[in-house]
């Protein structure tokens, strides 16, 4: 659609909201009394509310940029699990005990929610392409540029 019409390409990482089954989990462990890590929790991600997400759709309909474009946007900050699990934690006022859990164990719960999925019929969020995000050092954005062309901010 290049030269036909303008588009706008969004490139969100890791969202997060009402509704969000996997960061639900993550809350129900953190509850519970315990925040699982992947390896030792250290592999850096970015995140975004998804309330932010839509609101920079709005603000792009509202006022289109004059020409094509790609945003990468998120919070802010740069994360890694065990830094998200103490978030989590203190919003819901709970001292989480950290399990750093070997990713070959992450791995074999993947294949095996993949299974019951299979089985079941029923989707699963844990399969062997969320460990693939997971292993990931370093899985960071920012949306400084969207900021700096748009006046958008988190």
């Amino acid at each position: 659609l290049s030269g036909k019409m303008r588009t706008v390409i969004l490139r969100p990482p890791v969202l997060y909201g009402p509704y969000d089954k996997e960061m639900f989990a993550l809350f129900k462990s953190i509850q519970k009394g315990f925040a699982p890590l992947f390896s030792e929790g250290k592999n850096q991600l970015s995140v975004c509310y998804i309330k932010d997400v839509a609101d920079c759709i709005v603000s792009l309909i509202e006022k289109a940029p004059p020409q094509d474009e790609i945003y990468c946007l998120d919070d802010g900050h740069v994360h890694d699990w065990r830094s998200l699990s103490m978030d989590l934690a203190e919003v819901i006022g709970k001292k989480p005990r950290f399990i750093s859990i070997p990713p070959i164990l992450f791995k074999f719960g993947a294949y095996f929610s993949e299974l019951y999925a299979r089985w079941s019929g029923k989707a699963q969020i844990f399969t062997q392409n969320k460990i693939k995000e997971m292993e990931q050092k370093s899985w960071v954005c920012g949306y400084k540029r969207l900021s700096e062309t748009r006046d958008w901010k988190p």
